[in-house]
């Protein structure tokens, strides 16, 4: 019975052998595939080259071409294995004969080889030969190859076109990477290809459609900035959790300072904390530097200065070079480990020797002007910098090395530079840098070419409606005087005269008073600021003509009054901030005053103006006859709010030992604490 049942279907014992046989290679075959093999979108079997355990694919693939000695895909992942295990001759062999074999596969990987001279002599011709081979397949990665040498002209002429066209082809037959590559060029115009935000938008929506997750994010990006269209944080916010979940590190980081802040939802620290740590998970060296933040600011995170100086180190190690720059600035205020001014410069110096234009300007700094630092000055070096500076992509950088450069307390004067660096910043439309521009022109004793160019600029931005360069040919002031320039004030002033917008005539006013290349007049400042219907501007005005005219005292008390006002209560607290910060100066409190002072020291303190806490602190010292608990205390309230006179008294009450155990070392560690806040009130 059972001899007929196994027999029956007429199948021999030597064919059912044979079976197995050819099933267990089957399967020698395919597991060869999984461990080695690149996936395309019509197999997705296989697994990236950064994923590949490399001995174990070795060990299969060779079993399988063992059985298969003639099968070239087992060739190329062999291969493959083979150059991930860095074994290039070994690989080398095998793909030559893979791709002889017609292995697409070994084709870009052969390509690849002969591109980076890896195991191969370098031929960028030999590659893109091979790449151009498969340009009639379905390979996506040869297709995306071949796109990358016709755009980077890789052993052939640059081709933009033909570069789009391959990068279409790979992305319509499901290559992610291809449609985000061509979506980046469009969006960034790189390498010949013309910006076009909307195709950028179309090509985005391709790599999303294919899974590829920083295509969500970046539509993301692009929602939240208002690109191709109106700004949208709460889309934005949305595509960023999406992409996070589909697993982005960068979607995770935007998510998470999207939470952090509270833009396109609720705000939420905790969830920022969390989203972040998932980003550094991912390998996103910027999350590594914010998580450090985190830690250090307490953001979702219990406050933790070592974890932050620890997660500042990783991305520093990372090449992060704003990390590098947070930890200068730790090293250098003795922020969780000892002060050391030195070892932070040289912080500086890692991150602007990275390109980074922060690091440039703190390193720049600290070279020009080092006093009671215990580093050297070295001032040609700090030029250096600035012009380094001033040559980033980044046109806010060129205007802070004008500045310097044509203010000439830091370094030299050099005013042909900053006018140089000046018109850098104006073409790339930097806010405020027309005016220094003109004024840096104006005083390099110009010629009738330069007046000729300096009055253009003039005319032009007081055509756009610039308030400063409305005042300045409306009310011309010495400097416009001595170089001669031929205007017709008496037409500007009837312009000024019709001006409603509330903005422009603020600027009007500002020009006015500040006095540079507008006459100073401080009643006119205070008529055209009553005329842009912002009673608040007026009292600026008002209370800066008090200061000009040196009556500080009157200035305080009538602050004092306004600040009591229903009108100023109904500012928002943002315009509060900014009205008191105007006067927030050592200049304001440039006296000592009497007891009689200590009520209108003591509110303005309690307002949170700085100078103000410091003032009311000393007169509550009394030069150590009065109560020096409470003194202390309102000394260390305004140091925090960054007062340099502040940072000094904590020194003198260390010096003398009132309320506080005396200490030359922690008087001479506050007096340079001063010296800096000092330093930094100047830049």
């Amino acid at each position: 019975m059972a001899r007929g049942i196994l027999f029956g279907t007429g199948v021999s014992i030597a064919a059912l052998i044979c079976g197995h046989a050819e099933a267990r290679d089957g399967d020698l075959r395919r597991a060869c595939a999984q461990e080695a093999r690149l996936p395309t979108p019509d197999d997705k079997t296989g697994v990236q080259f950064d994923d590949m355990v490399a001995e174990r694919a070795i060990e299969l693939c060779r079993r399988a071409l063992e059985a298969h000695p003639r099968d070239a895909a087992v060739m190329a992942n062999l291969g493959r294995a083979f150059s991930k295990a860095g074994d290039s001759k070994a690989a080398l062999s095998l793909i030559e004969r893979a791709a002889a074999a017609g292995s697409l596969q070994a084709v870009n990987t052969l390509a690849s080889m002969y591109e980076t001279g890896n195991g191969v002599p370098n031929d960028p011709a030999r590659a893109f030969a091979l790449a151009k081979s498969g340009e009639r397949g379905r390979n996506i990665w040869l297709l995306g190859r071949l796109a990358e040498y016709y755009l980077n002209g890789t052993g052939t002429p640059k081709n933009v076109e033909a570069a789009i066209a391959t990068y279409v082809r790979a992305a319509d037959l499901g290559h992610d990477g291809a449609a985000k590559a061509l979506a980046d060029h469009y969006r960034f115009g790189t390498s010949g290809v013309t910006k076009d935000l909307a195709l950028a938008r179309k090509w985005y929506q391709r790599a999303m459609e294919l899974g590829e997750a920083d295509a969500i994010v970046a539509l993301g990006y692009m929602a939240e900035m208002g690109l191709d269209g109106p700004k949208d944080p709460v889309e934005a916010r949305r595509l960023y959790k999406l992409g996070a979940d589909r697993g982005s590190g960068w979607g995770a980081e935007n998510y998470a300072i999207l939470l952090q802040v509270g833009k396109g939802g609720a705000k939420d620290e905790k969830g920022a904390a969390d989203y972040m740590r998932l980003a550094v998970d991912r390998g996103q060296t910027g999350a590594m530097r914010r998580l450090g933040t985190y830690y250090r600011d307490g953001i979702g995170l219990e406050r933790d200065t070592q974890m932050a100086i620890a997660w500042y180190r990783k991305a520093a190690d990372a090449d992060d070079s704003d990390a590098m720059v947070e930890l200068g600035d730790m090293t250098t205020n003795g922020r969780g480990m000892p002060r050391d001014e030195l070892a932070g410069r040289e912080w500086y110096r890692k991150a602007a020797e990275a390109g980074n234009g922060a690091g440039m300007r703190k390193l720049a700094l600290g070279l020009a002007s080092s006093e009671f630092t215990g580093v050297p000055s070295d001032n040609p070096a700090a030029i250096r910098w600035y012009h380094k500076l001033a040559e980033t992509d980044d046109p806010e950088d060129a205007a802070f090395a004008a500045d310097a450069l044509a203010e000439g307390k830091a370094v030299p004067m050099d005013l042909k530079s900053a006018r140089k660096y000046y018109e850098k910043a104006v073409a790339a439309d930097v806010a405020d840098t027309a005016r220094p521009l003109v004024e840096t022109v104006l005083r390099d004793n110009p010629g009738e070419a330069e007046r000729a160019y300096a009055l253009k600029i003039l005319i032009e931005r007081a055509e756009k409606g610039e308030g400063w360069a409305l005042a300045a040919l409306a009310h011309p002031g010495p400097m416009i005087d001595a170089a001669r320039l031929e205007i017709d004030s008496a037409a500007w002033r009837a312009k000024v005269a019709a001006l409603t917008d509330p903005k422009v005539l603020t600027d009007v006013a500002k020009a006015l008073q500040s006095g540079k290349l507008a006459k100073q007049q401080f009643g006119l400042a205070v008529q055209y600021a009553k005329a842009a219907s912002d009673p608040s501007v007026a009292k600026e005005y008002q209370l800066k003509l008090m200061m000009d005219l040196r009556l500080q005292e009157a200035a305080q008390r009538e602050l004092v009054r306004y600040a009591e006002t229903d009108e100023f209560k109904a500012l928002p607290e943002e315009r509060r901030t900014v009205f008191l910060a105007q006067f927030d100066t050592p200049y304001m409190f440039n006296f000592n005053g009497d007891a009689s002072h200590i009520p209108t020291f003591a509110a303005l303190a309690n307002l949170g103006m700085k100078e103000a806490a410091a003032k009311y602190a000393w007169r509550l010292l009394d030069d150590g006859k009065g109560d020096s608990a409470a003194a202390m205390k309102w000394f260390v309230i305004a140091a925090e709010r960054g007062s340099a006179d502040a940072q000094r008294a904590i020194g003198y009450l260390h010096s003398k030992g009132f309320g506080v155990d005396k200490s030359a070392v922690k008087a001479v560690r506050a007096w340079e604490d001063a010296y800096r806040r000092g330093r930094a009130m100047r830049h």
